[in-house]
């Protein structure tokens, strides 16, 4: 799958375990990561479960105790909705133009959880490991999430 510049594998059973987006490939989709699903990827590995490795740019890092919270710059086009857009309004205008120079720069912005132990710092080049099998897509004409059945 191409994320921006990059290839992400996906690995040979995916079609097999998410029948619904057979009808996607080679279309363009949405896709959904959530925080917990990315990892330093100079940390072991927790699980034998297929991963997939994404560069990012470190922008920010939140010691939480138990938890990091790293913010990440990756060069892919923002999924930006007509929602997000009305619910960034509610905030602010500077959340709705910061949307607006992510879509003009093809950044895309991300927040990963990480193991406290990871030593990554601002501005630091990373490769961070995605569990595909607990990615989420949707339908960038519908916004609907694709389904293992469609």
């Amino acid at each position: 799958m191409q994320l921006g510049s990059q290839a992400l594998d996906l690995g040979p059973t995916l079609l097999d375990a998410r029948p619904g987006l057979a009808h996607f490939v080679d279309r363009d989709v949405v896709v959904g990561i959530r925080p917990e699903q990315m990892e330093d990827n100079t940390l072991e590995q927790r699980s034998d479960e297929h991963v997939a490795l994404l560069t990012a740019d470190v922008e920010l890092r939140e010691a939480l105790g138990s938890e990091l919270l790293v913010h990440l710059r990756i060069d892919a086009r923002p999924a930006i909705t007509d929602d997000i857009r009305h619910a960034s309004a509610d905030i602010d205008d500077a959340a709705i133009e910061a949307l607006e120079q992510q879509v003009a720069a093809g950044e895309a912005k991300l927040v990963s959880r990480f193991d406290p132990r990871s030593r990554v710092k601002v501005d630091d080049r990373i490769d961070v490991r995605v569990s595909t099998a607990h990615l989420h897509w949707f339908d960038p004409a519908t916004g609907a999430a694709i389904r293992d059945q469609q």
